[in-house]
């Protein structure tokens, strides 16, 4: 079981994996991707936010850039869900405010099955490298 560089990982989620809803993921994959979304928003937030006045047009920017990551980020997540050997019916939980997505924080920082399930095997990240 290898591990991607950051970078890498983020361009794995977001082209070749950018609406694999089957298989797994591991916590490095997910955390990766999260945290690289998370720099990009805010990066565009500071910026949208230093050059525009209103409100509105701050929340169209933001949405605009956000956009791209909405199915990356599902998948990723239901790919994390099978890494726990749970469905993507779980995600139903960021319904309920609050708790829900606190349990799924909790699942997410939780250390994936360490043998295949009914998901997959231990994903292996060794030939999404240089190509």
């Amino acid at each position: 079981m290898s591990s991607l560089p950051i970078v890498d990982n983020f361009k794995m989620c977001m082209t070749k994996k950018y609406m694999t809803f089957q298989g797994r993921a591991s916590r490095g994959e997910y955390w990766k991707f999260v945290l690289v979304q998370f720099i990009i928003m805010l990066i565009v937030g500071i910026i949208a936010w230093m050059f525009t006045f209103d409100e509105v047009t701050l929340d169209i920017i933001t949405t605009l850039v956000g956009l791209p990551f909405l199915l990356p980020s599902l998948a990723v997540q239901v790919r994390r869900l099978h890494d726990l050997g749970r469905s993507a019916w779980w995600l139903l939980l960021h319904l309920v405010p609050y708790a829900g997505s606190f349990v799924l924080f909790i699942f997410s920082i939780m250390k994936g099955k360490p043998e295949a399930n009914e998901y997959g095997p231990v994903p292996n990240y060794s030939y999404y490298g240089e190509q």
